[in-house]
């Protein structure tokens, strides 16, 4: 019948679509083998380690905190009996950066050298960290950070490194997240080339369209070759996956919703049919972009009072660590507006000269001697009369929710 001939017909043009994407993924790949975490060897990490490496670990059991710091030369495990209180002093250090907004908030009262986050963080290191391991940290170039649970929120970035008024962490030290001990051969893998960047542009840099397409095409133009795909227009990609095969950078700004840990998350939201999801990364042959930043990745680190258990960046470290690529640029929040812009350029051309840590540290510091329109920074919205004025770089909701996962070596 014409309606068999019609079925049939389509079922030739299914395996033939099927049998060129085989075709494809062989010609990409010598073979299908997937990549695990290993587990992890004490006996063996120090052996991993560079130099000035110092590798933070922390793993919470019952009610206990265990941590762990490692260099080549130096061991040290501790325990805090108080996860409760660190738990507590997290969600206050969360609210005093900014991202809980009571009424007759001030966005550039966060930046005074005796701002009550910055008393908060020395308290929270100091519960954390016994002095011994401030000081092992203190001399290291490059800080590896294991985190657990809520942790996972934590702004290590912003921890200072000596008096509570003291310059951050991130001033002095590189640093990178892993999700297990076992994936420290990720935090030391080889820096390539970057060949082709693509970048996936939603309603990230302003309100207004316009100034968004424009934020966007000034990032696209500071490195060549590269190309912006628009989440307003028409998309002719045929699957999200298709970007992940096709690039070795891929940049997607656009605010998502508050990531849930759950492995349909979608990772590139070109609709309904088009979407990559967690689970969709892992599932293929690990071919992940070389370098993927996700500046607008949310999670409940935005909800103060109400931390989860730190899933939302675990599960998504886990799968694109394992799925390929060697350094991942992922947002605790999206601060979106033009300093997003300024520090995502920077660093993705820092990039291309240096490791992936080191590129978010220089490109942080370097939006330290900025001034922004807070009316342009959508994280310090709503504002009152102050919406006019300027609010420096410094302001730690602009730079310390960015975090590296993997990294990268020379």
């Amino acid at each position: 019948s014409a309606n068999a001939q019609e079925s049939f017909a389509q079922l030739q043009a299914s395996t033939a679509e099927l049998d060129s994407l085989v075709r494809f993924h062989s010609l990409l790949r010598n073979e299908l083998g997937r990549y695990q975490l290993p587990a992890a060897s004490l006996s063996t990490l120090q052996t991993t380690l560079g130099p000035g490496d110092c590798l933070l670990s922390f793993v919470v059991v019952d009610a206990s905190v265990i941590g762990i710091a490692l260099t080549q030369d130096s061991a040290e495990v501790w325990r805090v009996d108080q996860w409760t209180s660190v738990s507590r002093r997290l969600s206050a250090l969360l609210g005093a950066i900014g991202l809980s907004k009571p009424s007759g908030h001030s966005p550039s009262a966060a930046l005074a050298s005796t701002a009550p986050w910055r008393s908060m963080a020395a308290e929270l290191r100091d519960l954390l960290l016994p002095p011994a391991v401030q000081q092992t940290t203190m001399q290291a170039e490059r800080l590896v950070i294991v985190p657990t649970a809520q942790l996972w929120y934590l702004p290590f970035e912003l921890l200072p490194a000596d008096k509570p008024t003291g310059e951050p962490w991130i001033a002095r030290h590189r640093i990178s997240y892993l999700p297990t001990l076992g994936a420290i051969a990720s935090a030391n893998s080889p820096r390539t080339a970057i060949q082709q960047t693509v970048g996936l542009v939603g309603n990230f840099f302003a309100a207004n369209k316009d100034a968004n397409e424009q934020q966007a095409q000034l990032l696209a133009a500071s490195f060549a070759p590269s190309a912006t795909i628009s989440l307003s227009q028409k998309i002719s990609v045929p699957h999200g996956s298709w970007l992940a095969l096709a690039t070795d950078r891929l940049w997607i700004a656009f605010m998502k919703p508050k990531a849930v840990a759950d492995w349909n998350t979608p990772l590139i939201p070109l609709g309904e049919s088009k979407a990559l999801t967690l689970a969709g990364l892992l599932a293929g042959p690990p071919l992940a972009p070389e370098y993927l930043v996700l500046p607008g990745w949310r999670t409940l680190a935005e909800s103060v009072n109400n931390l989860g258990n730190g899933d939302e960046l675990f599960l998504p470290a886990c799968v694109m660590l394992t799925s390929g690529a060697r350094s991942v640029l992922i947002s605790r929040w999206a601060a979106g507006g033009t300093s997003s812009q300024r520090l995502l350029e920077r660093c993705m051309l820092e990039y291309e000269v240096d490791s992936a840590s080191e590129a978010q540290r220089r490109a942080v510091v370097a939006l330290w001697d900025e001034d922004f329109l807070t009316s342009d920074e959508p994280v310090l919205m709503p504002a009152g009369n102050e919406a006019t004025t300027l609010t420096n770089g410094r302001h730690p909701l602009l730079w310390s929710g960015y975090m590296t996962l993997g990294d990268t070596v020379d």
